[in-house]
This record gives C-alpha cells, sequence and structure tokens, in this order.
C-alpha cells in the first residue's frame, strides 16, 4: 500500500509540475529577465501575473487532464501489482468472468439510484429541474466528460477496492479489509469544494456499498458501473454538481430544499436523501447480487505473497 500510494503521488507531482510549466512557459523570459534585477519590482511582477497564470491554468481542459493522470495512475497500480504480487489482475477484481454483465448492472443500478434522487427532490419540491440546457453543453463536452467519469470510475475502484482491500488480506481481519480502503475514499474527497462532514459520511457510506458489491459479485465491475453512472447521471445528465464539481450538462438543476437533505452546491452525495439511497442500495446488494459460479475474487483467498 506504501509503495502504490507514493507512486501515485510521485505521478501526481510530475503532472503537477508539467501544467504548472505549460502555464508559466509564456511567462519564463521574462521571469527569467527580472529575477536579477530590484526584488521588490520582481515581486511587484510576481504578484501582477498571478492572475494571467490562474486563467492559463482554468483554460486548460482539466477532464482532459485529470483523464490522462487516472490512465497513468491505473497503469502504475497495474504494474506494481504485477511486479510485486506477481499475479495476474484477475485477482484484483477484474477477471473476464461476467464482466459485461455485471458491468451492466452496475451501470442500471447507478443510474437507477441517481434517478431516484432527482425524483424525490423534485416531486418533494426541494429541487428544480427547468428544461434541457444543450446550448450550453455539446456533444464533445458531454462525450469528454463520459470518458473522464469512466475513468473516475475505473481508477477510484481498481485503487480502493481492487488494490487496497487485496493487499489488506495480508492482515486476514475482514473488518480492516474493508474499514481501510472506505476510509481512504473518503479522505480522498475530503479537499474537494464545499465538503461537509455529512457529504464526506456519505461518500464512505458509498464506499462501503462498493465494498460490498466487490465481495459479492467477486468482481471489480458492478461497483465500477454504478461509480461511472452514478456520476456521469448526476453531473452531465441532471446537472447535479458532482462532489462539490460542476459539468457541462444536459438539464439545469437548482436546489431549493434544506441542504442536509439534497446536498446543496456539493451535489447529492452531500444530503440525506442520498444517504437513504445508498442505505437502500445496500439491502438490495443483501438480497439480490448472487452469483452461481465460485467468484475469483473473495476475502480470504489469494492471499499476496503467499508461496506457490
Amino acid at each position: 500500500m506504501l509503495i502504490g500510494g507514493a507512486s501515485l503521488l510521485i505521478i501526481s507531482m510530475i503532472i503537477s509540475m508539467i501544467i504548472a510549466w505549460m502555464a508559466l512557459s509564456a511567462y519564463m523570459p521574462e521571469i527569467s529577465a527580472r529575477s536579477s534585477g530590484d526584488q521588490e519590482a520582481f515581486a511587484a511582477y510576481l504578484q501582477s501575473i498571478i492572475g494571467n497564470i490562474n486563467a492559463n491554468i482554468a483554460a486548460l481542459n482539466l477532464n482532459n487532464l485529470n483523464i490522462l493522470i487516472n490512465a497513468a495512475q491505473t497503469v502504475i497500480l497495474f504494474i506494481i501489482f504485477k511486479l510485486i504480487y506477481k499475479r495476474p489482475l484477475s485477482e484484483m477484481g477484474l477477471s473476464r468472468r461476467n464482466g459485461v454483465k455485471m458491468l451492466g448492472l452496475g451501470c442500471l443500478a447507478g443510474a437507477v439510484a441517481i434517478s431516484l434522487f432527482a425524483l424525490i427532490a423534485s416531486l418533494s419540491g426541494m429541487a428544480e429541474f427547468s428544461g434541457l440546457a444543450l446550448q450550453k453543453a455539446s456533444p464533445a463536452d458531454i462525450g469528454i466528460a463520459f470518458v473522464y467519469f469512466v475513468s473516475v470510475g475505473f481508477y477510484e475502484e481498481i485503487l480502493c477496492r481492487g488494490f487496497f482491500m487485496t493487499a489488506l488480506k495480508t492482515t486476514r481481519k475482514k473488518w480492516v479489509i474493508i474499514a481501510i480502503p472506505v476510509l481512504i475514499f473518503g479522505l480522498m474527497h475530503l479537499l474537494n469544494p464545499n465538503v461537509s462532514l455529512l457529504a464526506d459520511i456519505n461518500i464512505m457510506l458509498i464506499g462501503v456499498a462498493f465494498a460490498y458489491m466487490f465481495i459479492k459479485s467477486g468482481a471489480l465491475w458492478m461497483p465500477v458501473g454504478y461509480h461511472i453512472m452514478w456520476n456521469f447521471f448526476q453531473g452531465n445528465v441532471y446537472g447535479i454538481q458532482v462532489s462539490g464539481t460542476t459539468q457541462a450538462s444536459l438539464m439545469k438543476y437548482s436546489a431549493l430544499g434544506p441542504d442536509i437533505l439534497t446536498g446543496g452546491v456539493f451535489g447529492a452525495e452531500g444530503g440525506l436523501i442520498c444517504t437513504a439511497i445508498t442505505l437502500g442500495v445496500l439491502v438490495c446488494i443483501r438480497f439480490a447480487v448472487n452469483t452461481k459460479e465460485p467468484p475469483v475474487w473473495t476475502m480470504d483467498s489469494g492471499l499476496p505473497f503467499d508461496s506457490r
């Protein structure tokens, strides 16, 4: 886990440095020329260009950049798993068995769950969906956003469920295998805009649901599908903020009810409606998710570093 986390941190730092260089490149000759002159004037110049640099960063397509970041970090996790654990990726939960079926079920469940949130919020008068906003969301924007959420769904599930839960099998304690990745999943969202205590609790509860899907199905496909479609329908179809971030959307959304119920500007994950829906999802997993064949991934088999 430490090797994996450190590797991802290094990759993130490298990509951040590249982004910073892209934003600064136009100013580097002037910065270099002024750096050896009057230091007060140099400091004033740096202060004056901060706004322009921030604008340059904002002008970059962050969804495109994040797709690349998520893809790079996912590849790093695969390499570490193969080199250190010396196991096939199927033992991380990426078995091909029933993969399409489980991915489809997860996608359907995620779309239905967030649609249920939208229906409850709309019928109760706690939110308003004011028709289509196609003029603000081009097909290209929606397409890029979908690919971005696919990358998010795969990366976060491979990291928190496939990688960390597999690594923690060495503890032979089921509560540790589930709890530590759920805590990490919550910590990963703590810096999101407008996050609240309830929002992070809900995100960790959703992490428990993803872990339960993983355990019951023996593969990552169902939580990956749910993760993708919950985010995509929330942000790009209904126009609800996705964990504090705003996306190009087909519909315009306005939260009218109490933030403690709707989540306010953080999005659906910040409110008690999401809490109730996620608890309902946990119950559905208990009774609806069953595999006829023995799963490839289980909590007490294929321990990392076992001799073979």
